[in-house]
């Protein structure tokens, strides 16, 4: 599982998104970090009494694989600032996303199926190029873009606005080292269990100790980031815009940015 630190490197590379942060930092979300407190009770009690580390997390990786729909809540930070991002996404293709960095320079997503769209404020476009910013705020500030499809863009849009992208990012396999007591995580019942990268990254990964047995929540041990995971099922209604609010990148022809990543 490259978990936190291959997911918080797919969504940092996504400029279209989040144009300035580089890297992933802390695991702060927009209420504060996440809150996990001890269980009332250290006893190996519940539904995973006795099972191994290994053997939740692949019984967490089936749960997660059956996911028709699902909210993911990601805080990124590093020297430049903080990024959260917020997606509904479904298995079927959709998706809707808000992403701030330092809260500034708001970007609205909307994922159908190959095909996304990109609202953002003239603040936005004016930065994704120093020549032609006013041309590019003119033509596509507070209108809904549509992104060339198979572009670099839209492939690293995916690596959070399609559903099997974003799992095998979070599933990917590396070393399930060994589990903690039970415990809380927003409220939840939580069984924590910890995992190692290939570069010797750590993180801590929140299976639900009740009900099915979804990754509510993950973070990395070293600052490197964190995600969380809710509306399991719960299917967002997501359509296309409106032909008329919509306009294509290429529009402004020769001016068009690369929105690099």
């Amino acid at each position: 599982m490259a978990a936190t630190r291959n997911f918080c490197a797919a969504v940092l590379g996504t400029a279209v998104a989040v144009a300035v942060l580089t890297g992933c930092g802390g695991d702060t979300d927009a209420g504060g970090a996440p809150i996990v407190v001890p269980a009332a009770t250290t006893a190996e009690t519940g539904a995973f009494a006795g099972e191994s580390a290994d053997r939740i997390f692949s019984k967490a990786e089936e749960a997660m694989d059956s996911v028709t729909a699902v909210t993911v809540d990601v805080v990124l930070s590093d020297d430049e600032g903080d990024a959260h991002i917020t997606a509904a996404l479904t298995a079927s293709g959709k998706c809707a996303a808000s992403l701030e960095n330092d809260g500034e320079d708001p970007v609205q997503v909307i994922g159908i199926h190959d095909a996304y769209y990109l609202k953002a404020d003239a603040s936005y476009w004016e930065d994704q190029d120093d020549s032609h910013g006013d041309v590019l705020a003119r033509a596509f500030a507070g209108k809904w873009v549509r992104l060339p499809a198979q572009e670099q863009e839209a492939d690293d849009l995916d690596q959070f606005c399609k559903l099997d992208s974003l799992l095998a990012s979070v599933e990917e396999g590396d070393e399930v080292t060994g589990k903690d007591a039970p415990a809380s995580h927003y409220g939840r019942a939580v069984v924590p269990l910890h995992e190692r990268d290939d570069d010797g990254t750590t993180n801590t990964v929140y299976v639900a100790a009740d009900g099915t047995p979804y990754i509510l929540g993950l973070v990395s041990t070293d600052g490197g980031g964190s995600l969380r995971f809710s509306d399991f099922g719960k299917a967002p209604r997501i359509s296309a815009p409106p032909a008329k609010d919509t306009v294509d990148l290429s529009s402004v022809g020769s001016d068009a940015p690369h929105l690099s990543v």
